[in-house]
Formats: C-alpha cells, sequence, structure tokens
C-alpha cells in the first residue's frame, strides 16, 4: 500500500511537471515570436505576444523560480531589445514583473538597465526614484554594460548647458566607470568637460583617454570628438590637429565599416547594427562635405550603403535638406532610447 501511494504521489508530480512544462512551452512561443516581432520592426506584434506572455505567467502564478531558465534568458532579452528598439512602455509592463527583474540581477546587468529607465520615468503606476535609477545605471556601468550611459545621458544632458540636480552625481557614476576603465564612460566624461563644462583641457585628456583604451568603434567615436574639440574651442584650437584627428576618425570609421560587414551576423540581429549605420552616416557626409576628406566617388559609396540598410533619404533623388533632417531624427532617436 505504501509503495503504492509513493507511485501515484510521484505521477502526480510527474503529471504536474509535464503540464508546466507544456505551458511553458506556449510562453517560449510568445517569447520567441516577440524577438521575431523586433527584428521584422513590427511593433504591434511584438507588443501583442507580451501581453499574451504576461497575462500567462499572471493567471498562472508563474514567479521567477518557476520559470525555466530559457524563458527567463528570452523575457530578459525582449525587454532589454526593445527598450532599445523604442518598444519598451511602462504602460504595457505589469508592476508585478519587477520581480523578475530583480531575479537573479548580478547575473543580468541588462535588468539593471531596464530598473533605472523604469524608476528615471515614473510613469503609469511606477514611482520616479532618480536614486534608485542612478543606482541601477551605475551597478550596469560597474558590469561594463556601456548602454547604461544612453540612461545617464537622459538625466544629464552632457551637450546641453542645462545643469540637472543630478548631473553631479552622473558624473560621479562616469568618473568610476572611467576608473575602471570603460571607454565610453571616458569618452562620455570627456563630452560632459567639452560641453556642459567647458573644461577643455579635461575634455582633450579624457577623449585621449578613451582612443587609447576602445576598440575600432570607440577609437572614431573619440578621434571625431578630438577633431570637433581643435576645430570649434578657441582655447585648444588647432586646424592641424583638427584635421589629423578628422582623417583618423574616417580611417576607424571605415574599418568598424569593413569588420561589420565580415562579421557572421550581418544586419539587425547584430547587436552593433546601430553602430554600423551610424559609421555610414559619419562616412556618406564626411566624404560629402569635409574639406580635406572630400571624395564624390566615397561618398557614392557610403550613401548607396546607407539607402541599402535603410536610411532612405540617403538614397539618390533625396535632396540635402531631407538628407540632414533625416540624419538629425536619427540621432535623436538613437540618443534616446
Amino acid at each position: 500500500m505504501k509503495k503504492l501511494f509513493l507511485w501515484l504521489t510521484f505521477a502526480a508530480l510527474f503529471t504536474n511537471l509535464h503540464a508546466q512544462l507544456e505551458e511553458q512551452g506556449e510562453y517560449t512561443g510568445f517569447l520567441e515570436q516577440a524577438l521575431e516581432a523586433i527584428d521584422n520592426e513590427d511593433e504591434p506584434n511584438y507588443t501583442m505576444n507580451m501581453k499574451y506572455f504576461s497575462t500567462a505567467i499572471e493567471q498562472e502564478n508563474i514567479t521567477p523560480e518557476i520559470l525555466t531558465p530559457k524563458n527567463f534568458e528570452l523575457y530578459s532579452e525582449c525587454l532589454l531589445r526593445a527598450m532599445d528598439a523604442g518598444y519598451f512602455s511602462l504602460e504595457n509592463f505589469n508592476p508585478d514583473n519587477i520581480a523578475f527583474l530583480e531575479y537573479d540581477i548580478d547575473n543580468h546587468p541588462g535588468n539593471m538597465i531596464l530598473l533605472g529607465f523604469i524608476y528615471s520615468l515614473g510613469q503609469y503606476g511606477f514611482s520616479k526614484d532618480m536614486g534608485k535609477a542612478l543606482y541601477w545605471y551605475g551597478k550596469a556601468l560597474g558590469k561594463g554594460e556601456e548602454r547604461a550611459l544612453y540612461g545617464l545621458n537622459v538625466i544629464c544632458m552632457p551637450n546641453s548647458f542645462v545643469t540637472s540636480e543630478y548631473c553631479e552625481e552622473v558624473m560621479s557614476v562616469l568618473k568610476k566607470g572611467a576608473e575602471n576603465g570603460l571607454p565610453g564612460a571616458i569618452k562620455v566624461l570627456g563630452d560632459y568637460y567639452l560641453n556642459k563644462y567647458q573644461e577643455y583641457d579635461k575634455a582633450i585628456h579624457w577623449y585621449q583617454k578613451a582612443f587609447d583604451a576602445g576598440d575600432v568603434y570607440q577609437k572614431a567615436e573619440a578621434a571625431k570628438s578630438m577633431s570637433i574639440a581643435y576645430t570649434i574651442y578657441s582655447p585648444v584650437r588647432s586646424n592641424k590637429k583638427s584635421k589629423q584627428w578628422k582623417k583618423e576618425s574616417v580611417a576607424l570609421y571605415e574599418k568598424f565599416v569593413e569588420d561589420f560587414e565580415k562579421s557572421n551576423t550581418i544586419g539587425k540581429k547584430n547587436p552593433d547594427y546601430g553602430k554600423f549605420t551610424v559609421s555610414l552616416i559619419y562616412l556618406a557626409s564626411d566624404y560629402q562635405y569635409t574639406l580635406g576628406i572630400k571624395d564624390k566617388k566615397k561618398a557614392k559609396f557610403y550613401k548607396e550603403k546607407a539607402c541599402e540598410n535603410g536610411l532612405d533619404t540617403f538614397c539618390e533623388g533625396s535632396s540635402s535638406e531631407d538628407r540632414l533632417n533625416d540624419t538629425l531624427n536619427y540621432f535623436q532617436k538613437i540618443a534616446n532610447p
């Protein structure tokens, strides 16, 4: 009798486990379709699948501990990529799901960025808490997650003379990132000193450090900023140095484009796709307009690449005004995820 009871207990547990796995297979489908929708720039389909997923886990009382590791990773990826694409909305995010972002968070720095983003907005029932936002962005940056820089730049804009009450704290977070050798944090620190505080020597110092520490794209960004500093700001103005750094940045952006096109993952599924399109914009513009760089053949080449990658106003027949407006709108979008 005892053996029969144990067998029945085991069978019931097995049946329950099997049912849960079948349900979680359905969750996997929702999440994978949501990711596919992001790839296809289909925001309505992304939103629909995420609503199905959120409703299902709420009805079944699914906690982070119960969610399978695969589905947990998929859910985190969906939210982070949706934020990058501009699809993430607190209006469609259940406050109870904060628990999923906080679960095993030390191993998921992307979720730290999401928490920083949520607390910085404070909409639809979420309390705005800039202290928590800065804390989570700082934690993410400490883990090497440089996408946190976008959130910090929203809190205290480096290219604006307006100073918010949180700029001092943002600078403190950036300095910690710079001390840890993060090229992105080092470069943004230079932006703050150049544009917000007009401490030009410090800006040049940090741009040089970013150039020395960065990968190809980060070096290109630092070189571009050095060129701008030497072109515009009279205390450090030097046409010779400006031209040298401009040529350096162009060569590095070309190298980045070349490396990207040789990678195994081409197109929007590559996490560096945004950097790739930014590089095309700079190259097309510099070869078209910049003195000492102008090259009609290369300008045409990079305009065509930009056109092929969805920047329609770089296509043949578009006016210069439209192209400029498209460029400005594009940079505004990527600066405010």
